[in-house]
């Protein structure tokens, strides 16, 4: 019995001196909330990420909504790196903040993720730091355009979860589809699922106007820069400051594109030739070079031009050409050439999604050797000539305690029961106690339920993970949504 007292008071003394500790701290203003910042990439972040060559990429702040770094290839955009304690105030079990950098491409994938920061108690369940982060790098791949998924849903292509460290599983994979999501649908990567071009609507536009909007894409190439890029050639281009190819792009689809572009007659014309699924593709350019050639006649293929989306690369035909004399679109300039390109249904295009034509100039050397460059372009169909009928939903906003409970419903109802049992043992102790029998089997009864029921079963015993996370909110703040 002095036994019993004596640990009755250390532990009562143990507990005062946490509380006078946690109360001095506060009132030395010790525990404030922690100013972190977010993680910032560089050009090695980002080739690993993107599993590119750091030499070879640009990384760009854009303080744009949602905020993130633009990354930037030889051959144009690469995709975009958040941090998802930017985006999504990721929080871990330990109540402090989970920092990760995810890097979204531009086929709307989540191309890599790395973690940078966490606080978690882990180590006391021999998890280390190194299989957090092999946790986080397992999303890489994951294709965003598919129906969303919640912090605790298992499903193909995401990781699966780390045993003893559930709650830190849910966290780390909640803020890295909610902040890949974010910015995959503010930056315009992906719309939905489901999306599809409005064939309907139109309004009348100038060149400039669908040039601003984006609905016009364009890049050019000067004869200093070919004579440069194809310097090895027998016979390469003059050097000077005029185009050596001025390149523009365009869907045709939507009549606020196509038809402002043709006139009314020639879009109903190349309209009319698609089958189900198929698109058309507009391509104008001017200066020395050629984006068509001459081989094509022969060969039945455009072996200059070809488009690429995604891993698909898809080659011209010449029975999917349409060559435009005249456009019609107010203020358009002169060109040298200008093609509507057929792109069947069959060859998987989606004019909704990201995409580039790339253009191969190519010249004879001395040795009979060939030098070529190839001069790409990138496109986006502008979001005001798409229909979402299903647009992309972000992860579930409840937090991951109301899921997490929610996903142990049973176990929650059980405990639940536990502990009006027990409040009303405690109310009725007197009545009880009288009956030594009743008082012996229903205490070993309810102690044995909270061993193997509560403790085995349910995991509900309380470990030094949870004493550690307690701890640590104690002194950074404590948070219902992680604890």
């Amino acid at each position: 019995m002095h036994l019993l007292h004596a640990l009755r008071r250390a532990t009562i003394l143990v507990i005062l001196s946490i509380t006078c500790m946690t109360s001095q701290a506060v009132g030395a203003g010790l525990i404030q909330g922690e100013k972190v910042e977010p993680a910032v990439p560089d050009s090695a972040i980002a080739a690993r990420l993107f599993g590119a060559d750091a030499t070879n990429l640009d990384v760009i702040r854009d303080d744009s909504s949602p905020p993130s770094w633009a990354v930037f290839g030889p051959d144009g955009p690469v995709g975009h790196i958040a941090s998802t304690w930017e985006i999504a105030e990721s929080l871990g079990y330990s109540g402090r903040p989970i920092d990760i950098l995810v890097a979204v491409s531009q086929e709307g994938r989540i191309a890599g993720a790395e973690l940078i920061r966490h606080n978690e108690p882990i180590l006391t369940l021999g998890i280390s730091t190194e299989d957090i982060a092999t946790y986080v790098s397992g999303f890489s791949g994951l294709d965003l355009t598919k129906p969303r998924i919640t912090a605790f849903d298992a499903r193909g292509g995401l990781p699966p979860v780390i045993a003893r460290a559930t709650v830190s599983t849910g966290v780390i994979r909640d803020a890295i589809l909610r902040t890949a999501r974010t910015i995959a649908i503010g930056r315009g990567l992906v719309v939905g699922a489901t999306a599809r071009i409005d064939r309907v609507s139109f309004t009348e536009k100038t060149w400039s106007g669908l040039a601003d909007e984006g609905a016009l894409s364009h890049t050019a190439v000067s004869l200093n820069e070919a004579h440069t890029a194809l310097a090895g050639a027998s016979n390469p281009p003059p050097p000077g400051a005029q185009p050596f190819l001025d390149l523009w792009l365009a869907v045709l689809d939507p009549p606020g594109i196509g038809r402002n572009l043709l006139g009314q007659q020639m879009f109903n014309r190349a309209a009319g030739s698609l089958g189900s699924g198929d698109s058309a593709l507009f391509v104008a350019s001017r200066g020395l070079h050629s984006h068509r050639g001459t081989a094509w006649r022969q060969t039945g293929v455009f072996d200059r031009i070809e488009v690429i989306q995604g891993a698909r690369t898809i080659a011209l035909k010449a029975e999917d050409y349409l060559r435009i004399d005249r456009l019609r679109a107010v203020g358009a300039p002169e060109f040298k050439e200008v093609s509507i390109f057929r792109l069947r249904g069959e060859t998987g295009f989606n004019p909704t999604r990201p995409f580039r034509i790339e253009v191969t100039a190519s010249r004879t050397t001395a040795d009979d050797g060939m030098v070529s460059m190839r001069i790409p372009l990138d496109y986006t169909l502008p979001r005001g000539y798409l229909i979402a009928a299903a647009p992309l939903e972000l992860p579930e906003d409840k937090p991951l305690w109301q899921s997490s409970w929610e996903a142990r419903r049973g176990s929650v109802i059980g405990v639940a029961l536990m502990l009006v049992v027990l409040t009303g043992l405690m109310f009725m102790q007197e009545p009880v106690a009288r009956r030594p029998q009743l008082w012996r089997w229903g205490r070993m009864g309810y102690l044995s339920v909270t061993l193997v029921w509560l403790g085995w079963i349910a995991g509900g015993q309380l470990s030094v993970v949870q004493v550690v996370a307690f701890l640590q909110s104690m002194l950074s703040g404590f948070h219902w949504e992680t604890s």
